[in-house]
């Protein structure tokens, strides 16, 4: 009887140790994978450009929020901004829109089409909607991202960007 207690007593101490050695593995995991996906890691830009695949830029080398460019990108064009034409700058801030991260998780596409309005100063004056997109998801990242966008040789036009939201996998 004796021997069956201390049996229980050593059982008892071995399986509470292993208990709580598996509860603090399992807890600092969990802080781990907590604290390492903020979203401020997951905004990394993604690439299109018409008829070629999926190029993807994380923010590492300090991004410039916002243009979809680092600064080393940032400088090598902006000494060119004054000569584009307007296919050039819509080919540009096609390549500059970044894919909706809930859209990419859920991997849909879609096709839009916009009016915008551009006034003298280059900014954004108005957005009509042509084609309507699908997904909301899309139709959003648009309008955030060309608020901030100011166009410099279509200044007190209105131009049409059709855009395509598409997810070249390669195989």
């Amino acid at each position: 009887m004796q021997r069956l207690t201390l049996f229980l007593e050593k059982t008892t101490k071995t399986f509470s140790r292993i208990w709580l050695l598996s509860l603090s593995f399992h807890l600092s995991l969990l802080f781990l994978f907590y604290y390492s996906s903020d979203t401020e890691s997951l905004s990394e830009k993604i690439h299109l450009t018409q008829g070629s695949a999926l190029r993807m830029f994380s923010n590492s080398p300090v991004p410039l929020l916002g243009t979809g460019k680092t600064s080393s990108q940032f400088q090598e064009t902006s000494d060119r901004e004054g000569t584009k034409d307007t296919e050039e700058e819509i080919q540009s801030f096609r390549n500059t829109l970044s894919y909706p991260l809930l859209a990419l998780e859920q991997r849909l596409e879609d096709d839009c089409s916009f009016r915008v309005t551009v006034a003298e100063n280059g900014d954004i004056e108005k957005v009509v909607v042509l084609v309507p997109c699908r997904y909301n998801v899309f139709e959003d990242q648009f309008r955030k991202q060309i608020q901030n966008w100011n166009f410099k040789s279509s200044r007190g036009k209105e131009i049409v960007l059709p855009i395509r939201f598409r997810i070249h996998a390669r195989e």
